[in-house]
C-alpha cells in the first residue's frame, strides 16, 4: 500500500515539474523577426571566378580547404571565439571591418542551396556600448562539391539598434574565403578570407556552442600554429549576449 502511494506522489510530482516547465516555455517572449533581403540581386552583375575547387589562390597567399562528405553540415549557427586583430576602419561593429571594444557577441549563421550552388550566411556583431547589432548579409558561391571555398563574397550591411530601427550600411564585396579546417563540423571551424589586394588573410575561428571547452580551443590553436598561420588573434567575449537572435534574410 505505501509503495502504492510513493509511486502516484511520484508520478504527481513529475507532472507538476512536467506542467511548470510548459509554463515556463510558454511565459519566454519571442523576439522580434527582422527580414532583410539578402544581397542575391547583385549575383547576376558578377562573373564568378571558378578555379581549383581544392584550393583558395589568392594574394594573402594559398590555402587547401576543408573537405567533407557533405557541405551541408555546416548549416546552423556557428560563435565567433577569435578573430584577426584587423585595424578598425569604421564605427559600427562587423568581423571584417571592426572587432574591437565594445564589439562582441559575434557569429554567423549559415544556409546553403544546393541547386543553385551558393551559400549564404549572416555575420552578426553586437556593440554592447550602443545596444545595437550590426548584421552583414552575405551571399557566395561554392567550388565543388566535398570542399567548401567560397569564389566570391556579396556582402550588405545592416545595424539594428534597440529599439528596431535599421540603418544600412551598403554593401563590399570580399574576393574569397575559406574553411581551412574543422572536425567534421562537429565543434569548431577555421575560416579564411581575403580581402582586395590584401598581403594577409584574416582568420576566424568559430564554435557552434557555448561555452567552448579549452580542448577545441587548444586544437584549433595547434592547426593555426602548425600551419604557420602568422596573425594575432583577437579574442571575442560572449558574456551578456543576445547573439543577434532571429533575423531572417530572403
Amino acid at each position: 500500500m505505501q509503495s502504492s502511494i510513493r509511486v502516484l506522489l511520484s508520478i504527481a510530482k513529475i507532472l507538476g515539474c512536467l506542467k511548470l516547465t510548459f509554463a515556463l516555455q510558454l511565459n519566454i517572449p519571442k523576439p522580434d523577426t527582422v527580414l532583410i533581403s539578402v544581397p542575391f540581386d547583385q549575383l547576376k552583375n558578377n562573373n564568378w571566378m571558378g578555379g581549383n575547387s581544392d584550393y583558395m589562390e589568392s594574394t594573402c597567399g594559398t590555402f587547401k580547404a576543408y573537405e567533407t562528405d557533405t557541405i551541408e553540415k555546416v548549416v546552423g549557427r556557428w560563435y565567433t571565439i577569435y578573430m584577426s586583430s584587423i585595424p578598425s576602419t569604421t564605427d559600427y561593429c562587423s568581423q571584417f571591418t571592426n572587432v574591437q571594444s565594445p564589439c562582441k557577441c559575434s557569429g554567423i549563421d549559415f544556409t546553403i542551396d544546393m541547386e543553385d550552388n551558393i551559400i549564404s550566411f549572416v555575420l552578426f556583431s553586437t556593440n554592447t556600448k550602443e545596444k545595437s547589432v550590426t548584421y552583414e548579409l552575405a551571399t557566395a558561391s561554392f567550388v565543388g562539391k566535398s570542399q567548401l571555398k567560397m569564389d566570391k563574397i556579396i556582402l550588405r550591411s545592416f545595424v539594428i539598434q534597440s529599439n528596431a530601427k535599421i540603418n544600412g550600411i551598403a554593401g563590399f564585396i570580399v574576393p574569397q574565403g575559406v574553411i581551412v579546417d574543422s572536425d567534421d563540423f562537429k565543434s569548431y571551424i577555421i575560416m579564411v578570407f581575403c580581402k582586395e589586394r590584401a598581403k594577409k588573410p584574416i582568420v576566424m575561428v568559430l564554435v557552434n556552442a557555448l561555452p567552448v571547452s579549452e580542448k577545441v580551443t587548444d586544437i584549433a590553436l595547434k592547426f593555426l600554429n602548425d600551419n604557420n598561420f602568422e596573425t594575432k588573434l583577437f579574442k571575442v567575449h560572449h558574456n551578456n549576449c543576445k547573439y543577434g537572435q532571429n533575423i531572417v534574410g530572403f
